[in-house]
């Protein structure tokens, strides 16, 4: 693994989902093959609000299980990134808690998962701002040392760095026409395509084109999604 490698590629990153990628490959040449960015805390510069496990390659059944669970409330890895910089390891916390029984049942829950030698990764972003990685091994190994866990920390500080210059470039870059606006804003109070044509005295079809540039504007899926990204971005206001 060649660090100066990795922080290049990571820095010509066109895009999050091929930063990711990066970042999968590289952290999986040092032995961690499962990796998760959770946002702790509300990015409002970015127009994100906090949100766990958004990216990320762990076993789905056992993201669904995590949920279902609501470990997220107890998660001590979890809990550990308000108040840590930098990486610790499933085993220090582990051993230094009096875990609960449900805590314990998390721990050994993740193992059956093929969750092994996990460790945690906090991190400072601008303005306060507070994101977490998460990573583990698919094959359990007793070789996680210093220069590991220095290394793990290192590429996880690169990772969020990157991720949040791309963010911020593509928060700056969306931009909304004035039509697009007053269509996203209507179809937010919760008027139908046909009574949007009609308040701006346009035609259904000129609706549907200011739609599709919307969706492809927002990389949304479809005109909820379109709504709920323009008002998390500001583009819009109720």
């Amino acid at each position: 693994m060649n660090m100066e490698d990795y922080i290049c590629e990571t820095n010509n990153s066109k895009n999050i989902q091929s930063l990711f990628n990066l970042f999968e490959k590289y952290m999986s040449d040092i032995g961690f093959d499962r990796v998760i960015l959770g946002l702790m805390t509300d990015h409002p510069r970015l127009k994100k609000e906090a949100e766990h496990g958004f990216l990320k390659n762990y076993p789905a059944d056992w993201v669904e299980r995590y949920f279902d669970q609501k470990y997220v409330h107890i998660d001590p890895v979890r809990h550990k990134a308000y108040d840590a910089i930098g990486a610790y390891t499933w085993d220090e916390l582990k051993a230094s808690m009096q875990l609960s029984n449900k805590q314990i049942q998390m721990f050994n829950e993740a193992e059956d998962a093929r969750l092994f030698n996990g460790v945690g990764v906090s991190m400072r972003g601008p303005g306060g701002a507070i994101a977490a990685v998460g990573a583990a091994c698919s094959v359990k190994n007793g070789n996680l040392n210093k220069d590991i866990l220095d290394a793990a920390n290192l590429m996880s500080v690169q990772f969020y760095t990157c991720y949040w210059r791309l963010m911020e470039k593509k928060v700056t870059l969306v931009h909304l026409t004035a039509k697009e606006q007053e269509i996203l804003t209507w179809s937010a109070a919760g008027y139908t395509k046909s009574q949007i044509a009609h308040k701006l005295c346009i035609s259904v079809h000129t609706v549907d084109f200011h739609v599709r540039n919307c969706l492809a504007k927002l990389e949304a899926q479809n005109i909820t999604h379109a709504v709920s990204r323009a008002l998390n971005l500001s583009l819009i206001h109720m």
